[in-house]
This record gives C-alpha cells, sequence and structure tokens, in this order.
C-alpha cells in the first residue's frame, strides 16, 4: 500500500492550502490495482479498520513532515466509522504523530448516513469537538440531502468531479455549480471542485 497526493489549490491565491491521501495498491501478481476493485473487498472481508488505520497513522505522520504546513485529508469508510472506537482511535494516532487536529481533514460520503444516521451524527460531533475538520465529499451525486447540511458543521462540501469533467462548459450546469458554492459560503463551507485539469475550467469555477 501507499499514498499518493492530491493538491489542493486556493484559486484566489494559486498556492497549495491542502492536500488529499489518496490509497494505492501495486500487487505483486496483479499489478496496479484500482481503489474501485480493492476497498470493497478489503470491506468485505473485515480489513478496512486495520486498512484505514493505517492510511491515517501515515498521512498524519506526512502531515509533520513532508507535508508541513498544508491540511492533510484523508478518506473515511463508512465501516470506519461505525466502530464505535474510531473516535478514540484517530485521537491516538494525533497524540503519537503530533499532527494538530486542525490540520487533519476527514471526508466523508453521505453513505456513511444510510445505515444509522444518528449514530454517524454522533461520531462526527465527536471528531468535530476535537478540532478535526470534516469534509462532505462527492456532494451532487447519489442522494445529496441537504437535511445533512442542516445537521452537522462541515467545514468542507466537495463537489464531485463529474461536474468538471462532464457538465461544467454548460449554462445548466454552471448554474448549478453557482448556487452550491453560494450556498456554501452563507454556511461559512469552504468548497473543494474536484478535476480541474484545464485552464478553462479553471477559469469557470474563479468566475463562479
Amino acid at each position: 500500500l501507499s499514498l499518493h497526493w492530491q493538491p489542493k489549490v486556493d484559486l484566489s491565491t494559486w498556492k497549495i492550502t491542502g492536500t488529499e491521501a489518496l490509497l494505492r495498491w501495486e500487487s505483486p501478481q496483479l499489478g496496479k490495482v484500482s481503489p474501485g476493485e480493492f476497498i470493497p473487498v478489503a470491506e468485505q472481508e473485515g480489513m478496512m479498520d486495520l486498512i484505514g488505520l493505517w492510511a491515517l497513522r501515515h498521512a498524519c505522520e506526512c502531515g509533520q513532515n513532508q507535508l508541513k504546513g498544508v491540511r492533510v485529508a484523508v478518506n473515511v469508510s463508512p465501516v470506519q466509522l461505525a466502530d464505535p472506537e474510531f473516535v478514540s482511535l484517530v485521537q491516538s494516532v494525533l497524540e503519537s504523530t503530533g499532527l494538530p487536529a486542525d490540520r487533519l481533514e476527514l471526508e466523508i460520503t453521505e453513505s456513511v448516513f444510510i445505515e444509522d444516521t444518528e449514530a454517524a451524527l454522533k461520531q462526527l460531533h465527536a471528531l468535530h469537538a476535537l478540532g478535526i475538520h470534516v469534509a462532505l465529499d462527492d456532494f451532487g451525486t447519489g442522494y445529496s440531502s441537504l437535511s445533512y447540511l442542516c445537521r452537522f458543521p462541515f467545514s468542507t462540501l466537495k463537489i464531485d468531479r463529474s461536474f468538471v469533467l462532464r457538465d461544467l462548459p454548460g449554462q445548466r450546469a454552471q448554474i448549478v455549480l453557482g448556487n452550491i458554492i453560494r450556498l456554501a459560503m452563507e454556511l461559512e463551507m469552504s468548497v473543494i471542485c474536484e478535476g480541474v485539469e484545464t485552464a478553462e475550467q479553471a477559469a469557470i469555477l474563479m468566475r463562479l
């Protein structure tokens, strides 16, 4: 296993303000295996807690060394968040690595709410109380329930890359994106837009 890093760039300053850890696996037998393939298997086989803990610890260590000065973001699976000990594990990792809580961001998708919404919200509030930032990932796909924005103070709203890669040149997509961005800003949330790869895409988002 290894972590690859995807930068988060502030469009007003063009400075890197954070980075997201992307979990990768290169198998001696299978070669490079997509996370979309191995993570569901790891969850099914009960291995995701250990893999997720490894990724979290390694990301926090990097945040104290190579990536010092920027916020590190780590994805959290529904399986991890369902563990009653998860908050304690995160706190232990922060203490052992020395990474300040406000330099860690945990990214979750709406799927964490499907099984037990109240339990998930309780865990997220406990993480928030530690000073950890929590991001709602892949917004604009799946359920995209606005009620979650009312019930938990997310620090970041991550707009799904499909808006950028497939829909962004279109006027309707820009109207939707503009309103999502305004909503997030009114709620004092940062906005991350995934998948920006061209100058044209960046220019549209800067205008929005």
